[in-house]
């Protein structure tokens, strides 16, 4: 009774992973691509558009290693292993560092509005382009650098002689890396730090923007700042760090649960488990694909990039646009002469 529970809960699994994971792997390439070229080459030049370009590529690469590999563990199943492993070296190292980048990436933006709207910066001298991709850079190097290890598995049991079959799907054997460092770090890298100072970020611009509202109301001739920073992109990136915090807590508290010795001990519980998980992590991939259709839909200004990047219009000539500009100041600067001369009389 317990093997025909645990082979229908494999089961459950492997169905899900073969309906949702071609699903996704259909709309996140091109979602991801486009947005990254959106705010790459077509919105303005700015730190925010410099994270989120960085973030788009790093969920393009998290999202399709990942989904990919799930599309190959679940064609087939093994009841003699049990254990939901981290993949094989090369594949695990391109998906977990892209992913640290991804989680990053929402934690930097988020700072930057933030401190955008609290503590702008006034001198001409300092970029906040060039930071931002300093700041990129330095992210995606200590990604890299922790990915390291991954690459470098070191068989569990030595007693078994196919220890060093390290790329058999689920007959993997999970190191001591996979099975007690990472599970924590992971915890603590992509969901806690994160949730926390996103959370603390949001609440203070949230209450930035309505005193500023609130001031605006009353005075009328006052100026505020949200003309300076645009409304709808403070709240398309309060939207992607709400549902990127969202979608990802629950697969860390899985993995955490996976890596207890009485749940991994037991076949039924560790097989509810790993069904609860798979469902955690299409949830997890789609958050990861859908960062193009949320910003459409919280800011009017990325939808103008948008159809700009999709209308693919050449530029004019230069001949012809020096033409048009010369009409342009010659119209307006008659127009102005003859408002002039009705004035005076």
């Amino acid at each position: 009774m317990q093997n025909a529970t645990v082979t229908l809960l494999l089961d459950k699994s492997l169905q899900l992973k073969a309906v949702y994971a071609p699903f996704l792997l259909a709309v996140e390439p091109l979602s991801n691509i486009l947005c990254a070229v959106v705010f790459f080459r077509y919105a303005p030049a700015t730190s925010t558009n410099v994270y989120m370009s960085a973030l788009s590529l790093a969920d393009f690469t998290f999202a399709t290693t990942g989904l990919i590999w799930h599309m190959r563990t679940g064609q087939t199943r093994d009841e003699t292993d049990l254990r939901v492993t981290l993949g094989c070296a090369i594949p695990t190292f391109l998906h977990i560092p892209p992913g640290q980048v991804s989680e990053w990436m929402v934690l930097a933006v988020t700072i930057d509005r933030a401190l955008a709207i609290y503590a702008p910066i006034k001198s001409k001298s300092v970029r906040t382009t060039k930071v931002a991709k300093y700041v990129v850079c330095g992210v995606v190097v200590l990604a890299m650098l922790w990915g390291i290890p991954l690459l470098l598995l070191i068989p569990g049991d030595e007693s078994d002689p196919n220890r060093f079959h390290r790329c058999k799907g689920r007959n993997q054997y999970l190191t001591e890396y996979a099975w007690n460092i990472y599970p924590w770090y992971d915890l603590a890298m992509y969901a806690c730090i994160p949730s926390v100072v996103v959370c603390i970020c949001t609440t203070m611009i949230l209450c930035k923007l309505i005193k500023e509202k609130r001031y605006f109301r009353y005075r009328r001739g006052a100026k505020s700042t949200l003309a300076k920073l645009s409304q709808g992109t403070t709240i398309m990136l309060i939207s992607v760090a709400t549902l990127c915090l969202i979608c990802t807590l629950p697969v860390c508290i899985l993995v955490i649960t996976l890596s207890i010795p009485s749940v991994a001990e037991d076949t039924e519980t560790f097989a509810k488990v790993n069904l609860a998980m798979t469902v955690a992590e299409m949830f997890m991939f789609l958050n990861h694909s859908v960062n193009l259709y949320v910003c459409l839909a919280s800011n009017a200004h990325f939808r103008q990039y948008v159809r700009k990047a999709l209308r693919m219009k050449s530029a004019p000539a230069d001949g012809a646009g020096r033409q048009t500009v010369a009409l342009m100041k010659k119209r307006t600067s008659v127009n102005f002469s003859r408002s002039t001369t009705l004035q005076k009389f």
